[in-house]
């Protein structure tokens, strides 16, 4: 069984050298894709190639902003590019900056034993949340404009002036509770930069489809898939509805594969 490692990483720092040390094996192929403002880093590629006997591929990522469409979309071209790339059976998404608990080896035989006796071909976190828990503040909007960091992870948003008050003081807070951020529309218009409004189901009628189609789950984006899992995904046109839909939510990576592997229509719910 071939393992496929996608391992994300952000900036040119040497994090990522030891985490590609540790996936070190024969049947392994490893991804690395770097988000960076400039070209590659030619010392820090020749690390990543030189320090490792797996098949590995080191590359630019898409432009990522943390809690943005951008990370979505990077994962959908690490699939993609994984499919053009023969004979691995697994794909597995990483970040640069966190390495595995368990040697290579025996993540593989964990995954040949739960797929040889219990045919599982997906392995993603998941919970549903509870909606009487996540009620929306009312909000009565003033029509001046402001901006605000977003607490903790050095993002910005602007957008009303009364509705930034609300996040800044966190009584509105995407970040915990799911149902604020799909009542609030976060569009990036920029590296970590997000313009911030109210979705209006009159005018964006996402809401109730991402309401109706979508439920309400959350989890992370760190996935194990069978290859039959990423190419049905791929092929299927699931996570380019997905996408489609939840493009302007806030950290939507945390719910977007819950989401597609939860319809009962996917191939692989069970």
């Amino acid at each position: 069984m071939r393992l496929y490692f996608d391992i994300q990483h952000h900036g040119e720092g040497i994090s990522a050298l030891p985490h590609v040390e540790w996936l070190q094996d024969p049947d392994c192929t490893l991804a690395v894709n770097i988000d960076c403002t400039g070209p590659l880093s030619p010392a820090l590629e020749k690390s990543l190639r030189s320090m490792t006997f797996a098949e590995v591929y080191v590359g630019k990522s898409l432009p990522v902003s943390w809690g943005g469409i951008s990370l979505v979309r990077q994962i959908m071209a690490a699939m993609q590019n994984a499919l053009e790339r023969p004979g691995w059976d697994f794909f597995i998404t990483l970040s640069g900056s966190c390495a595995p608990v368990r040697p290579v080896a025996e993540i593989r035989q964990i995954i040949a034993r739960d797929f040889d006796t219990r045919c599982i071909r997906a392995y993603v976190s998941r919970s549903k949340v509870g909606l009487k828990e996540e009620s929306v503040p009312f909000l009565r909007l003033s029509g001046r404009r402001a901006w605000v960091p977003y607490p903790f992870v050095g993002v910005r948003v602007q957008g009303d002036e009364a509705l930034i008050s609300r996040v800044a003081d966190r009584s509105i807070d995407p970040n915990s509770r799911i149902m604020h951020r799909r009542f609030l529309s976060y569009k990036s218009v920029g590296k970590n930069v997000f313009e911030v409004g109210i979705r209006s189901t009159d005018e964006d009628p996402s809401t109730d489809e991402i309401k109706a189609r979508y439920g309400h789950f959350i989890g992370r984006q760190w996935v194990i898939l069978h290859r039959e899992a990423v190419a049905g995904l791929m092929e299927s046109g699931a996570a380019e509805e997905a996408t489609k839909w939840l493009e302007t939510t806030f950290i939507p990576d945390e719910t977007f594969f819950q989401s597609i592997f939860s319809l009962p229509d996917n191939p692989f719910y069970d």
